[in-house]
């Protein structure tokens, strides 16, 4: 069996070489296609799985659920500020980033960890991902939301559908990478932008990048009509971070909270050393080590929950008698209410109860990990040992090659144990 590192660097080929071919035929980066997304289940996930271990009807299936989810776009509104911008020009700069309800307080100013402030006097487009709608009626004047509500409507996705068919001139194969709920809404966002752009004087756009067919729409499509220069924060690290392969539609210049994810990016994607900056991460608090100790820790999004159960299972029959500290579950705080999650979470709990004799009363550093996500890495600073679970060990675990300053030990086919080695490496606090 080929090892994970190589696998991963054939991977890396194989997905560079697919993606100058798709982006010579058409449109690519604002594609689903064109993100290899290994922590959510999405046709880009697939793909990116497809060039070793291929399933066509998953593929399609998947592909015709965010085809369908297209419906949930009809709603998208624009939440202005409540008196219009005279002094749009006085702006220079433009910060685009996720955002909740709870990032706003009652005077509508925002502060969020994903994205450091540089100066003030900013305009600020702000996607509103979380569960609560944001109220239109005293938005400040430098404030853009974007914010959907939870209507579905048929006939929207019929006519979207047959608009992007029309305007490929009926090429069908051409429109199949357009007509995809992620493709629909990276156009919203930048046909948006562009309006909020019009009369302005911006100069810098800053954004959390992390390679998202938005993203890169937005930095092609703005390049292509005004000179502007896009600045990235890259805070999240990913165990296999192929998502941030394309070194053509990526920001001009990008901070990293990480040593060697800029050394990664580097060494596999080509990445220019010197338009990358290490900062402090203002997201990772060295000091609250504890919440990582003890945990069972759950990403946002979880998939062949049997797996993982069946896996813990082993975990927990393998290790001897008070091995564990009491374990206690943490579930992401986005996915927590999903009906799905809510059950595994109940499967991991019971699994606890059934193996209490393989705990005891005292806090150790130990905690077990689910799925590709950064709270590995963030436990791994903490001096955390992991124990990391995953469905899909060739996307989704650590290996030696892109993370050289952690020891790996793989203890049966989805099961790892990690343990770093120096301090900072992983996150720069």
């Amino acid at each position: 069996m080929k090892s994970i590192s190589v696998v991963r660097i054939n991977l890396i080929k194989k997905y560079k070489n697919y993606a100058a071919e798709q982006s010579e035929k058409a449109d690519f980066c604002g594609s689903p296609f064109s993100y290899p997304c290994t922590w959510f289940y999405n046709v880009g996930y697939l793909k990116i799985r497809s060039l070793y271990k291929f399933s066509f009807l998953k593929i399609i299936i998947q592909y015709m659920r965010e085809v369908y989810l297209i419906g949930t776009l009809k709603n998208i509104e624009l939440l202005k500020p409540y008196h219009k911008l005279k002094d749009k020009k006085k702006f220079k700069n433009m910060y685009i980033t996720w955002c909740k309800k709870e990032d706003l307080d009652h005077k509508f100013n925002f502060n969020s960890t994903h994205i450091p402030r540089f100066s003030k006097n900013n305009l600020w487009v702000l996607i509103n991902v979380g569960k609560n709608k944001i109220e239109n009626s005293k938005i400040n004047k430098n404030l853009y939301i974007l914010q959907k509500k939870k209507e579905f409507s048929f006939t929207f996705l019929i006519r979207t559908v047959l608009k992007i068919i029309i305007l490929n001139n009926y090429n069908i194969k051409k429109s199949l990478s357009k007509i995809n709920v992620d493709a629909v809404f990276s156009n919203y966002i930048y046909n948006q932008t562009i309006k909020i752009l019009h009369n302005s004087n911006i100069k810098k756009i800053y954004l959390p990048f992390e390679g998202q067919p938005f993203q890169k729409n937005l930095i092609k499509k703005i390049r292509e009509k005004k000179k502007i220069k896009f600045y990235g924060f890259l805070n999240a690290l990913q165990p296999f971070p192929i998502h941030l392969y394309d070194k053509t539609n990526k920001p001009d210049f990008n901070y990293s909270t990480s040593r060697i994810q800029i050394k990664q990016l580097v060494r596999f994607f080509n990445w220019e050393k010197e338009k990358i900056k290490l900062i402090k991460s203002n997201r990772f608090d060295y000091k609250n080590t504890k919440k990582y100790y003890n945990k069972i820790l759950l990403p946002f999004s979880i998939h062949n929950h049997s797996i993982l159960t069946n896996n813990l299972r082993l975990l927990l029959n393998i290790m001897p008698k008070n091995y564990f500290g009491n374990l206690v579950s943490v579930p992401h705080p986005s996915s927590k209410n999903n009906i799905e999650y809510k059950k595994f979470l109940q499967n991991i709990n019971e699994l606890i109860e059934l193996n209490i004799h393989k705990f005891n009363n005292y806090l150790n550093k130990k905690s077990i990990v689910f799925g590709s996500t950064s709270m590995v890495l963030e436990a791994l600073e903490c001096d955390a040992t992991v124990f990391h679970i995953v469905n899909e060990p060739e996307l989704e675990c650590l290996d030696n090659n892109f993370w050289p300053c952690v020891d790996i030990n793989r203890i049966r086919s989805n099961i790892f144990k990690y343990k770093k080695r120096h301090k900072k490496k992983l996150i720069n606090y």
